[in-house]
């Protein structure tokens, strides 16, 4: 059922498809709201993965599997000594945006509240949130 590669994975792929996908979504026979949840759901799972990724090999941080996407956010926070604090502000800030944007296009049909700035952002908003993120880790 899997490729042979399948171990082979890097979060950073989850990216470049996101990337792909919005380059190439005119030319795509999908429901563009299938596209756009798509992108943006793997934009924030890129950089979830990654980070979580690199706190277990970098701290003492250890996943047990539930919970991570509401602790990583505080962890980077709180336990962190680099980059400077605000910038870890900053950091967890923009992972729980693009949290907030994935659930929306995973769970929503309709944009709980369209009045909540975190979800008035638009796809390259998310990938430059992604990409800020992914620089320190």
């Amino acid at each position: 059922m899997y490729s042979d590669d399948f171990s082979s994975f890097e979060p950073k792929y989850f990216l470049d498809l996101a990337h792909e996908l919005y380059e190439n979504r005119d030319n795509l026979n999908s429901n563009s709201s299938a596209i756009e949840r798509t992108i943006v759901s793997r934009t924030y799972y890129a950089t979830f993965l990654h980070v979580l990724k690199w706190l277990e090999e970098n701290t003492d941080y250890k996943s047990n599997g539930s919970g991570d996407h509401t602790k990583i956010p505080n962890y980077i926070y709180k336990n962190l000594q680099k980059p400077m604090k605000f910038v870890r502000k900053d950091i967890r800030d923009k992972l729980i945006t693009l949290k907030y944007n994935r659930v929306k296009c995973d769970y929503y049909f309709e944009i709980p509240d369209k009045n909540n700035q975190n979800y008035n952002l638009t796809i390259e908003d998310l990938f430059k949130y992604a990409e800020y993120i992914l620089k320190f880790f």
